[in-house]
């Protein structure tokens, strides 16, 4: 069997639609599209063109290819796009954004998991405020002792939202999660 692939001799892209034909069965112009051509020996239908058709001995037309690097998929805030020809295809990038949301997720879920450790103490605090009592010292110790967590990763996450390259993101993340 012999794939062909089908592809427009005019624009010189070729699908990434074939048909498996065997060897030395010549019907292949009935397997035709209209418009089309049919193209053997594509291993790449996405990264290959056709360049020129030529004749062969027998005076049929052959398609000769080509490498192509397709357009790049739109940049976004959280990715760009680069060409690897190992891959033969465009692999994505993270931005400097991407990678700032990256490194603050964990410092994220440890300021939320504070805010629950808050409610107790918080708690024992207004009871003791509403029946007239003094502030329990222990719920009042829990509270700076949290606060000042929490005010420990704003500052983390603050150098992070101010990194300017991947390389210092790097340094600061570091220094975070030795």
């Amino acid at each position: 069997m012999r794939r062909h692939h089908f592809a427009d001799p005019i624009t010189g892209i070729i699908s990434s639609d074939y048909v498996d034909v065997p060897e030395g069965d010549l019907p292949l112009a009935l397997q035709r599209r209209p418009g089309q051509i049919l193209v053997p020996g594509v291993t790449w239908p996405e990264t290959q063109r056709i360049a020129a058709l030529v004749a062969d001995d027998f005076g049929n037309q052959v398609a000769v290819l080509e490498d192509f690097v397709p357009p790049a998929p739109a940049d976004d805030e959280l990715r760009t796009w680069h060409w690897d020809a190992e891959q033969r295809g465009h692999v994505p990038t993270p931005t400097l954004l991407a990678l700032q949301r990256k490194a603050s997720a964990p410092l994220l879920a440890q300021l939320a998991e504070l805010d629950a450790r808050l409610a107790r103490p918080l708690g024992e605090l207004a009871e003791a405020s509403a029946t007239g009592q003094a502030a329990p010292a222990e719920a009042v110790e829990r509270l700076q002792q949290i606060n000042a967590s929490k005010a420990q990763l704003r500052q983390q996450l603050a150098a992070i939202a101010a990194s300017t390259s991947a390389a210092e993101l790097a340094s600061i993340v570091s220094t975070i999660n030795p």
